[in-house]
């Protein structure tokens, strides 16, 4: 199995687990606060997306959201290889059953994306991408739309963060905007990738994402041909926690309609 197969075999695997249980039964315990939390979802999930990568390419490093704090800090290595997985992103709206989470799962080589799948159990939708190869949803070829300019249809989405006052930030930069789109505001940031690429969503902005949300969605977003910066335009990596993405045109049009105004 190659990693890209492997890869997409372990969303599968981790999105069955996500349908198998009860959001209303699934137990819950607290990580860095109130709203930050995991449930036996989440590890049920990582336990079957782990299994999958280590019997199919058992020589592969394997780092999740889950793994202890000492294990993760490698992701920010400039060399690290291995897999990146997020068993359940969007834990919240799983809870509140919103029916938009997803699993993730990324392979960086050297520092670089180089394989990625996204899998929404609630849709039975697949994103993959493998560096030079492209974009596809469900096998069909993807690529982000080519809207060109922000009006009052043109759809945004920001999502809440865990960072104290980077909601509030993300709002009030939204609202730089001379025309307020439509505005969207979902948990997921890996689904909402998936919805770039499919033409749902035209632009997304977010504080406070983590390298297992962006293990996989940074090089599929790439790969369907988008642009990802810094929300003020500057360049940046998968382990980068503020980012703007979407086309090139509305990237580089949001960036220099939002950026802080001089005192």
């Amino acid at each position: 199995m190659n990693r890209l197969e492997a890869a997409i075999t372990a969303v599968r695997a981790g999105g069955a687990e996500i349908l198998s249980h009860n959001p209303d039964t699934a137990r819950v315990m607290m990580k860095s606060g109130e709203s930050d939390v995991v449930t036996s979802a989440d590890l049920a999930s990582d336990a079957a997306v782990t299994k999958v990568l280590s019997e199919s390419l058992p020589g592969d490093v394997v780092v999740s959201e889950e793994s202890d704090a000492q294990t993760r800090k490698q992701l920010y290595e400039s060399d690290f290889t291995g897999w990146v997985i997020d068993p359940l992103d969007g834990t919240n709206a799983f809870r509140d059953r919103m029916n938009y989470s997803g699993v993730s799962v990324g392979y960086i080589e050297n520092g670089e994306p180089v394989v990625g799948a996204v899998y929404d159990p609630y849709r039975d939708e697949l994103v993959a991408a493998e560096r030079g190869r492209g974009a596809r949803l469900n096998d069909r070829v993807m690529k982000v739309g080519q809207r060109l300019t922000f009006d009052k249809s043109t759809r945004v989405a920001f999502s809440n963060t865990y960072r104290d006052g980077g909601t509030r930030e993300s709002i009030e930069r939204h609202l730089r905007l001379p025309v307020v789109p439509w505005t969207i505001c979902l948990g997921s940031s890996v689904l909402i990738a998936r919805d770039i690429v499919a033409g749902r969503i035209d632009l997304y902005h977010h504080n406070g994402l983590s390298p297992w949300d962006n293990a996989a969605m940074f090089l599929i977003i790439l790969e369907a041909g988008g642009k990802i910066t810094g929300v003020n335009g500057e360049p940046v990596t998968w382990t980068t926690d503020s980012l703007v993405m979407g086309n090139t045109a509305l990237v580089d049009e949001f960036v220099k309609l939002t950026a802080p105004v001089a005192v």
